[in-house]
């Protein structure tokens, strides 16, 4: 059976899906936290009760969402090389990622880190412009502001410019960055 194969189940113990879920939480907290630990992108973990995971915000969308018309080839050709490199240094640890498909990558586009340094936080540079935006009074934006000077949700006038990419690529794109949301 499939429980059986994935080694959550011992015969003595209960059969629901419920219990069956907190320990693939659990299993996948641990890991998404080691991962983090040394530095592989993952989100940043944050706390597991019963079967919900909790982890940071991350950027982007799943690479199976990311168009080709929407990258450029050295763009692909970046989000390709960080794949694969995520691939080979799990394995060179010892790790298989029997499940590293398009469903489990997150693709940023605009190259912009959540935590850029331990000092210098911009998930509040999100959190304030994602979703809908108040661009005038009354005026709702579903894409977020792109002038320097807008009213944020809640009615704010915002002065900082929009966080830089933290890397460009050969040809003045931003580098995107690719971050495993599924863990071994």
């Amino acid at each position: 059976s499939k429980n059986k194969k994935r080694g959550f189940q011992a015969k003595s113990q209960p059969n629901s899906w419920l219990f069956l879920s907190r320990i693939s939480a659990l299993k996948e907290f641990a890991f998404m936290k080691a991962l983090h630990q040394v530095e592989y992108p993952t989100p940043t973990p944050i706390a597991h009760n019963r079967h919900i995971v909790v982890m940071g915000l991350v950027r982007g969308a799943p690479l199976y969402q990311i168009h080709a018309s929407r990258v450029s080839p050295e763009q692909a050709q970046s989000i390709f090389e960080q794949s694969t490199s995520l691939a080979s240094r799990l394995a060179q640890h010892g790790l298989v990622h029997c499940d590293l498909n398009e469903f489990n990558l997150m693709v940023d586009l605009s190259g912009i880190q959540n935590k850029i340094a331990d000092d210098n936080d911009i998930a509040e540079h999100y959190v304030r412009h994602s979703g809908m935006s108040v661009t005038s009074k009354g005026v709702l934006s579903a894409h977020g502001p792109l002038q320097k000077h807008h009213m944020d949700g809640t009615g704010e006038i915002v002065t900082e410019a929009p966080p830089e990419p933290s890397q460009l690529l050969a040809n003045g794109e931003p580098k995107p960055i690719v971050t495993l949301i599924d863990f071994p």
